[in-house]
């Protein structure tokens, strides 16, 4: 099991806890889109409704660190919870939740986690 998808089942039983509705969504580790997707822009590494129920991820996601991936998936879970838009995304994790999701230099979610 790679590190993408450890902390993609981590994230969806949290989201999960609140939002019982997640917990049958199922990720596609290594969708040729993501992968594709990335190659054209390096920030993307994940989207979500491609297919039902489903959140794909690029191959690339599992070099992240840690606070990448958890910030990455939980916005991915705010569109599901919170609409398209990623205003709506991030607002869903910080209000239903109150974790902010922050966006690094190189424009790449990320979560404070504590350690």
């Amino acid at each position: 099991m790679t590190r993408a998808e450890k902390v993609f089942r981590q994230v969806r039983s949290y989201v999960g806890r609140r939002f019982p509705e997640v917990k049958g969504f199922r990720l596609y580790y290594g969708c040729p889109e993501c992968d594709e997707l990335h190659s054209r822009r390096s920030r993307a590494y994940m989207h979500v409704l491609h297919y039902p129920s489903v959140v794909c991820t690029a191959k690339a996601a599992s070099r992240l660190p840690l606070e990448n991936l958890w910030g990455l998936f939980l916005h991915e879970f705010g569109h599901i919870i919170g609409g398209p838009t990623q205003r709506d995304a991030d607002w869903a994790i910080w209000t239903n939740f109150g974790i902010p999701i922050m966006y690094g230099d190189d424009d790449i979610q990320f979560v404070e986690l504590a350690r």
